[in-house]
This record gives structure tokens, sequence and C-alpha cells, in this order.
């Protein structure tokens, strides 16, 4: 089975690691986007890749792609890969973001707990 990677078609420019970790299956090779996995491995890599990058898989292992991102014509107010987790998260809370804003932040961060952070934020 085949499971696409969420930046196998990137809108950004970023393309995807060369190889995902998948917790009791190890290193799998990311080979034009996509995972090349039995079906066992399959649910375990669509789960770890769908936890770290927010996103939904249909049976077949492809993305599913949510319509409310960002606006395109929001920008992230500054550039969260830059700022440690703890830094961030105070820079967040210091701020006044919009929703928008925030899902900018959301499209450009890539560390999971920097995610949580801002989610967290988006919550409140």
């Amino acid at each position: 089975m085949q499971v696409q990677h969420p930046r196998a078609t990137p809108a950004d420019g970023r393309r995807p690691p060369s190889k995902v970790t998948v917790p009791g299956h190890g290193n799998i090779l990311v080979e034009d986007g996509y995972l090349d996995v039995d079906d066992e491995v399959a649910e375990r890599a669509m789960s770890v890749l769908a936890d770290a990058y927010d996103v939904e898989y249909t049976a077949d292992g492809d993305v599913v792609f949510e319509e409310d991102g960002p606006p395109d014509d929001v920008s992230p107010p500054f550039d969260p890969s830059e700022l440690t987790v703890d830094d961030l998260e105070a820079r967040l809370a210091d701020g006044d973001y919009s929703d928008a804003e925030l899902a900018a932040l959301a499209d450009a961060e890539e560390r999971k707990t920097g995610l949580d952070a801002i989610e967290s934020q988006r919550e409140d």
C-alpha cells in the first residue's frame, strides 16, 4: 500500500523528508512523496503522519487536505521555526493574533509541540 506524505504535493515548496520513523517499524523511506508499506505498517504510518501534520487520511492512504487553511493573502506574523517552543508559547501568549494569522503560523510550523502550542492559542 502506498501512503501519501502530507508534503507530497506541497503548495509552499517544501519537500517531504527522505524517511519517516514509524514506532515499532523503524525508518520508512519516502520515495516520490509516498511510503510503500504493507497494510499493518500503513495504518501506523498514517497515524504518525496525521498527528505530526494535523491531517486526515482516506482508507487508501491519501491525505485529505483541509479546505479551511489560512487565506492565501495572510502570512504568519513571524517565523515560528526561528523560536524555541518555549519562546513560541510566550510570544503567542503576549500577542493578539487573528484566527487567520494563527492558521498561517500553524501552516509554517513543523514541530508537533509547536503545533500544539498554536492550537492551544487558537482554542483560547
